[in-house]
């Protein structure tokens, strides 16, 4: 199954999840390193699916700008490279992508990185 321990969500998933979530947004941010939407880990990915089919995931998934700026002042600053910038000014707004106040959600609000070309390392 898609899940860690196999086809059904346990624990193991949940505890994961804010974890993951984190990597999924600050990796390609600061080091032009893409989780989601990667060949080489297809198996995290169809994790990433089978949890955003779940209604109750989705409620309380956070999104790519609030998690790479919370990680500077729990950590210190975060060092980027500059492979990084098209994947920051996606994320940041700053390509003119989007700015706020965002819109009222139709269903239609994606993820910053869903339009970046996929596998990008």
């Amino acid at each position: 199954g898609p899940y860690f321990l196999g086809a059904d969500l346990s624990l193991v998933d949940c505890m994961f999840a804010p974890f993951l979530e984190r990597m999924a947004a600050s990796l390609p941010y600061y080091k032009a390193l893409t989780l989601r939407r990667n060949d080489g880990w297809p198996r995290i990915e169809q994790w990433f699916l089978a949890m955003e089919s779940r209604p109750s995931y989705r409620h309380v998934q956070s999104d790519f700008y609030t998690h790479v700026h919370d990680l500077p002042p729990q950590i210190g600053r975060c060092q980027s490279v500059p492979e990084a910038e098209e994947f920051a000014a996606e994320i940041d707004g700053s390509d003119g992508s989007w700015s706020l106040p965002l819109p009222e959600d139709d269903g239609s609000l994606l993820q910053p990185l869903q339009g970046l070309r996929a596998g990008a390392d």
